[in-house]
Formats: structure tokens, sequence, C-alpha cells
């Protein structure tokens, strides 16, 4: 997080999980190539997003940030 994206009073609190699985790919994942995978997944207790802002959130620049504090590539960019 970079500190702007802090919350105001500059105190952020709750807890980021960063977890990894292999596995291989199988009929259960007939997107796959055969072969073997990791899947990473990152979780937060943070207070999330409102439900219209969550339908949206991985849509090229959208931003809840005001003019000039931010693109909103984030997450579509992460995602592509």
């Amino acid at each position: 997080m970079r500190w702007e994206d802090a919350p105001a009073d500059g105190f952020a609190t709750g807890t980021i999980r960063i977890a990894t699985i292999s596995f291989a790919a199988s009929a259960a994942h007939p997107e796959l190539k055969a072969g073997n995978y990791i899947r990473l997944s990152v979780t937060d207790t943070g207070e999330g997003m409102e439900e219209e802002t969550l339908r949206q959130a991985r849509e090229p620049f959208l931003t809840t940030k005001g003019i000039g504090k931010g693109t909103g590539l984030g997450l579509s960019m992460v995602h592509g």
C-alpha cells in the first residue's frame, strides 16, 4: 500500500493473507493445458467495496479517487 492509499487517519488495521497451492490440471480444470500449476490467492480483512463499485472494479479507468489521484488501471491490469 502506498502512503496516499492509506486511510485518512494514517492507520490501517487488518490482515493481508497471501497463499499458494500447487495442483495438476485435470478434468476439473478443462480450460488448462496438462501440467502443474500454482494458484496464488490474496485476501484481506479490509472494509471492502460498495456493491456497485465491486461490480465495476475490473473496468479500465474506474477509480474512486479524486481527480489526479489515480488512473483506475490497477485492478484491470492485474486481471488482464
